[in-house]
């Protein structure tokens, strides 16, 4: 230690520095009073008056001296503590010290730092509960992406309607906390029945009184509103009312699935939760599901209707007028999620004259290899068809043109390679054609109409290629 710390008695309290100082700055005053005495007291003289007053008076000094430091610090030695507490993150803590002057600055300075750090903790505090709230958000959409996702996949895998029904029962109920969720669907004498009902809630659920007041909702359908809900918002029409009464379902949206301007079902989910009120980012979800379940019922339905003509007995792939349709919903689905979905036309080039020269059962053999060549060749989730006498079609969900072309030409290329006789002369060539949605159309019916004008464009530039 330097003989600068030692003197600066460094490492010791305020408190015992000032009372270091105030003893040396006494020393003085002392040796004044010590000299009066010694001088005066000791010598017999008898006027003690002045002596006196000049010891009274030094003594009276130091003393103010002594206040008039405590004064001055005793406000920075009790604002230490506070001042540390601040600075130990207890923001709330109150600065109890007042002070004038230069103190006073520094007790206003200290009481303004703690305000700014309260509200800067508060601000804190505000945005973690904020963020928290945000990711929480994030990930129930997230979830509800996902489960989407997978129902459409599902769908698209060609699914049983009920596996269908039952994962999208499932999985909507985790849309809301300790929910139910249910999927009914009208069979063709106008009845309602539950295909699939989760029950979440750990509460009972009567399904045949939400059964009976179905054929009551359709009515209130058809009437113009989009959907129903019952929640913890004011009753503002008649037939919410009614609903309450018949029902003590406490929070319920009913979502009618129509497809074609019909009600073939309808999706339901609620809670028992008390104040509950269902805002825009619930309601979303419910509609997605409902979109997607339509599409995927129905082209189950398709699927499972293939069996009885709606696949072409000489290929083994669908029919025309069922990749029609199927189309239709594949647009569906891409136009919801903004993704593509494109449509290839093939035909075999100069297959009449084909036909005529190698006759009717060498060219039904012909349309076999194509047809077979085509299933090995497409994905599972890829619908095809054949689509005239010599031509093809095949579905390609979210494929674009760039990606669509690629399939094509491959295809193409093994149909220009493929092996039908022993005869090495004996061969065929396919044209192709493309059209996507959105590029080329919004409907079923435009893209097909570009896929076939692009399979003539084909054709005309020389057959055996691919055109997009």
């Amino acid at each position: 230690m330097s003989i600068f710390d030692a003197l600066a008695l460094k490492g010791k309290s305020l408190r015992y520095k000032i009372l270091i100082a105030f003893s040396l700055m006494s020393i003085l005053p002392l040796l004044i009073v010590v000299y009066f005495a010694v001088e005066y007291a000791f010598t017999g003289e008898e006027n003690l008056l002045y002596p006196s007053v000049v010891v009274l008076t030094t003594a009276w000094l130091s003393l103010l001296g002594f206040i008039l430091i405590q004064r001055v610090i005793s406000p920075v030695i009790r604002l230490a503590p506070e001042a540390r507490a601040i600075a130990d993150g207890r923001f709330d803590s109150e600065v109890t010290v007042k002070g004038e002057g230069e103190v006073g600055n520094i007790v206003d300075a200290v009481s303004v730092m703690r305000d700014k750090l309260h509200g800067n903790e508060a601000e804190l505090q505000k945005y973690d509960r904020t963020t928290a709230a945000l990711n929480q958000q994030v990930s129930k959409k997230a979830g509800t992406l996902n489960n989407l996702m997978q129902l459409s996949g599902l769908s698209a895998t060609g699914a049983k309607p009920d596996e269908i029904l039952c994962f999208a029962a499932e999985k909507l109920t985790c849309e809301l906390e300790d929910s139910f969720s249910g999927i009914f669907i009208k069979d063709e004498k106008g009845e309602f029945s539950s295909k699939w009902f989760v029950n979440n809630s750990g509460k009972e659920i009567s399904i045949h009184e939400i059964l009976d007041i179905l054929p009551f909702a359709e009515q209130v359908f058809n009437k113009g509103d989009r959907r129903i809900i019952l929640d913890s918002g004011p009753l503002t029409k008649r037939w919410q009312t009614d609903f309450r009464k018949k029902l003590e379902l406490v929070n319920l949206i009913i979502e009618p699935m129509r497809y074609g301007g019909e009600i073939l079902g309808m999706i339901m989910l609620g809670n028992f939760a008390a104040g509950h009120k269902f805002k825009d980012e619930d309601v979303r979800p419910i509609e997605a599901f409902e979109k997607i379940t339509v599409i995927g019922y129905q082209a189950s339905h398709l699927d499972e209707a293939g069996t009885g003509g709606s696949i072409d007995s000489l290929t083994g792939l669908y029919s025309r007028s069922s990749l029609e349709k199927v189309l239709e919903d594949e647009i569906n689905r891409a136009v919801f999620y903004h993704r593509a979905c494109s449509l290839v036309v093939l035909g075999i080039d100069g297959f009449e004259d084909y036909s005529e020269r190698y006759g009717e059962s060498k060219a039904e053999q012909v349309l076999k290899q194509v047809g077979k060549l085509i299933r090995g060749e497409i994905a599972p989730v890829v619908k095809a068809a054949r689509f005239g006498f010599s031509e093809f079609g095949i579905i390609l969900p979210e494929k674009n043109k760039r990606e669509s072309i690629e399939i094509a030409e491959r295809i193409r290329a093994q149909i220009e390679t493929m092996q039908i006789s022993d005869d090495p002369g004996d061969r065929v060539t396919m044209s192709a054609g493309i059209g996507e949605n959105p590029l080329d159309g919004v409907r079923g019916e435009d893209i097909i109409a570009k896929a076939v004008q692009n399979l003539s464009e084909a054709v005309e530039q020389g057959k055996n290629r691919v055109v997009g």
